[in-house]
């Protein structure tokens, strides 16, 4: 009981050796394998279930097979475009009309902002707020900003508690040019650098990485 037979059942065997009167042996014959039929419909043979088990688990195995082997050519293609953007410092450029400063980038951008709101949004570019780091840094920006008649702000700040001067990465600022003290926050003007009210609306100056061509 609870099981379906393999073999033939019992009414078929018995249709084989006594046939009908009328040697009608196919209708016993269609009898005996229907109700084999309806019985394993109404009780599923475990033989059934394991073989079920079995196919789903082969197609598990197949899908996961499947997966890796697109997968991997995905991730050598991903290393293969980072290694081709690996470039030695002298042979990165600045796109999209930045210049170059040293290793880096900047933009003037003639857009009045708050402090805050101009350094996010060099953020925005994957840069910060101005900074230079010797007197060439420091006079290229200069001539940039004399030939207009703007303010710009950059990254030079005293927004803590020491009330240093440092830069947007937290840097101590190396005093190579005299900064007229009126506020917490430096800009660069054609005179010079001076500080103001961060709230106050000026331009910018952005900088950012140079990139790789």
């Amino acid at each position: 009981m609870g099981s379906c037979p393999w073999s033939h059942p019992p009414a078929l065997r018995k249709a084989a050796k006594d046939p009908t009167p009328h040697g009608n042996t196919g209708n016993w014959v269609h009898l005996a394998w229907r109700e084999r039929h309806e019985a394993c419909g109404a009780k599923p043979c475990p033989h059934g279930k394991k073989l079920m088990s079995l196919w789903f688990l082969i197609i598990g195995v197949v899908a996961v097979l499947l997966w890796g082997l697109f997968s991997f050519p995905r991730k050598s293609e991903v290393t293969r475009l980072i290694r081709n953007k690996t470039c030695g410092e002298e042979a990165k450029i600045c796109m999209n009309s930045w210049k170059k400063l040293n290793q880096n980038c900047f933009f003037l951008f003639h857009h009045k902002s708050s402090w805050l709101s101009a350094l996010e949004n060099c953020q925005n570019y994957d840069g910060t707020l101005a900074k230079f780091n010797n007197k060439i840094e420091l006079d290229t920006l200069m001539n940039h900003v004399k030939v207009g008649s703007s303010s710009y702000w950059i990254g030079l700040n005293k927004r803590n508690l020491l009330r240093m001067w440092v830069w947007t990465d937290g840097s101590k600022y190396n005093n190579l040019m005299r900064i007229q003290d009126h506020g917490q926050c430096a800009l660069m003007y054609k005179d010079g650098i001076a500080s103001i009210h961060c709230e106050d609306l000026n331009d910018y100056i952005c900088i950012k990485a140079s990139q790789c061509p």
